[in-house]
């Protein structure tokens, strides 16, 4: 009995000195990750962002990849939370969470501080990642009635796919936003019809813009490109947050001309960014 108490004893010491070397090596892992995202070099593989990197090259779950992701972020305008994933008062997941209600205030339109934001970590200190679920949707006024589980065809698959892309831009990557742009939008589709006179309209709008010396491109111009290209990344051929670039920048001369512009997702966008005017020249193109 003496004997099976002491190897207890002996395998909890051990588990916890390995669970000490995990949380530090997540933090690694979280670091490599800030850098990898701050030089766009998945690019360079052909990866459009770095979630799809984190999944397909690193093989990540989708769970862990948004997780991993989202705590990078919290990481690098919280470099303290860095202490406490070490110490395991903060596991990832929870870092994770706050860093998800944190950029859904700003996106609604509050600023928070940084003391504010470093408030926010500290109150969920020593929580479970069940606990601050709870108390978010608490703080944030929500009630969540019911849980949808989907089961997808291979059709249905495809077609969430290509809508989270069109859509990244507006729902932030998050699955809750493109549902709700999705009910929202069809809603307002079966209530009314866009008429002819206003699509004319809209039109001559786009058409009266200047062209040749603004960065401004409108949107026909813009859905001739994309149909040119085949709704697709020029580069690494993703279908992901497309945006259209000046094939000769802008700031270098380059005009808003259908043949000095190609399609590129956002991640391929930057890294170009990074390549021609240098890191610190786009350093303001990093997003929270």
């Amino acid at each position: 009995m003496k004997n099976a108490s002491n190897w207890l004893k002996n395998a909890i010491l051990d588990l916890n000195s390995l669970l000490e070397k995990e949380r530090k090596i997540g933090v690694q892992i979280l670091e490599l990750l800030l850098e990898i995202e701050t030089r766009k070099a998945y690019a360079e593989l052909k990866y459009d962002g770095l979630y799809s990197f984190c999944v397909k090259e690193l093989k990540f779950s989708e769970s862990q990849a948004f997780q991993r992701i989202q705590a990078m972020h919290a990481l690098r305008t919280n470099p303290e939370l860095k202490e406490k994933i070490e110490s395991g008062s903060m596991s990832v997941s929870t870092v994770a969470q706050v860093q998800v209600m944190i950029r859904q205030e700003q996106a609604q339109g509050a600023k928070l501080s940084h003391v504010e934001k470093k408030n926010l970590f500290n109150h969920f200190d020593h929580k479970t990642s069940k606990e601050v679920k709870e108390e978010i949707h608490v703080m944030r006024g929500e009630k969540i009635k019911c849980q949808l589980v989907l089961e997808l065809d291979e059709e249905a698959e495809r077609l969430w796919k290509e809508f989270k892309a069109h859509t990244a831009h507006q729902t932030r990557c998050d699955h809750l936003n493109a549902f709700k742009v999705l009910l929202k939008s069809w809603m307002t589709n079966s209530k009314s019809q866009r008429s002819d006179s206003w699509s004319t309209k809209l039109l001559k709008r786009e058409l009266i813009k200047p062209k040749l010396l603004s960065r401004y491109i409108p949107s026909t111009i813009r859905q001739q490109i994309f149909a040119r290209d085949g709704h697709q990344c020029t580069q690494c051929h993703s279908t992901y947050a497309l945006t259209i670039e000046h094939i000769v920048p802008f700031a270098l001369g380059g005009t808003s001309e259908p043949e000095n512009l190609k399609t590129l997702c956002r991640s391929c966008n930057q890294y170009q960014g990074i390549k021609v005017f240098g890191q610190a020249a786009m350093k303001r193109e990093v997003r929270l």
